[in-house]
Parts: C-alpha cells; structure tokens; sequence
C-alpha cells in the first residue's frame, strides 16, 4: 500500500509541474521540517523527493496506519481492557477513573465516521476549477487500490484469524481529531 500512495504522490506532483516548489509547498515543508526538531529523525532539506516522501508518510499515516493503531474503542469499552497511564494507586489490572474517562472521551471523540478513501469525490477532484488532470491521477490511484483491496481480501480468505486491518476498502481518508 505505501508504494502505491506513492506512486500516487509521484504522478500527482509530475502532473502539477513546477507547484511542488511554489512559497507554499515551501512553506509546509518547512513548517514540517521544524516540528521534527529534536527529535531523532529530522526531515531532510528541501527537495522533490523529500516532498515526496513526506507527504506518501502523511498519506500512509492517516489511512493505513491509523486503520490499524486506531481501535481505542477495543481498549475503552470496559476499565480492566487496558489504558494509556500506568498508575501505582490503582489494581494492575484495571485502569484507574481518570484514565478510564480520558480514554472514553478520546474513543468518543475520534469515532466519527469519516468518508472512506476508496471514493471519487466527483465534485473534488479536477472540479470547480481544478486542474482536468486531477481526475485521472486519482481514478488511476483508485484502480491501484482497489487491485490491492482484492488482494487483501484473498489472502485473507486462507488465513484461519481474518485480519483486515490493511484493506484499502476500510481506509478512511482522515483521522478525525
């Protein structure tokens, strides 16, 4: 999946010529670049390529990867599932009242449905104005991912445990925080 949002990502700024470079695009970067001060990784300076990657990272990160971390509900519903705070004052196997409310409102909060990713947007995408090439990059992308939501689902019709984390049909295309 990561190979194809990138090739999404890689036709999407062919397509868009010199965009990739604008005061914009600049400025996200470097906005991004500044947040990963400190840390171990640090964005590398600008260029197509690190454009490139970080925003196939972002994609991937807010579809796929949050598919698989994003089931806070399984760990909510009861306060001895688990939680996010370790606490000394409490039963190791329960979650103490604070965690338990901050985790029932996180799940309540992130649980709205947003539109699934494996859609055409009609009035998005080359609409309105946009550029008519848009179209075809996201219909290819589509194409690509619904090849790969195929492939999903027959592997995971030999698998004993079903694991459909990773089907693109399941993607939502934000995380609603």
């Amino acid at each position: 999946y990561y190979e194809i949002v990138n090739s999404f990502v890689v036709r999407w700024l062919e397509e868009a010529g010199d965009a990739y470079n604008d005061k914009y695009s600049r400025a996200f970067y470097k906005e991004m670049r500044a947040s990963t001060k400190g840390q171990e990784y640090k964005l590398p300076t600008f260029s197509k390529r690190a454009l490139i990657d970080l925003l196939t990272q972002i994609i991937f990160v807010v579809t796929a990867y949050h598919e698989i971390v994003g089931f806070v509900i399984d760990i909510a519903t009861l306060p001895d599932r688990g939680s996010f705070r370790v606490s000394l004052d409490c039963d190791e196997n329960k979650m103490d009242a604070q965690s338990y409310i901050l985790t029932a409102v996180l799940a309540a909060t992130t649980s709205v449905r947003m539109p699934r990713l494996m859609n055409e947007f009609k009035g998005f995408f080359g609409a309105k104005g946009a550029p008519k090439w848009e179209k075809s990059v996201w219909k290819k992308f589509q194409e690509k991912l619904k090849s790969q939501s195929a492939r999903v689902q027959a592997a995971d019709s030999e698998r004993e445990v079903k694991f459909k984390h990773f089907d693109p049909a399941r993607f939502e295309c934000s995380v609603s925080v």
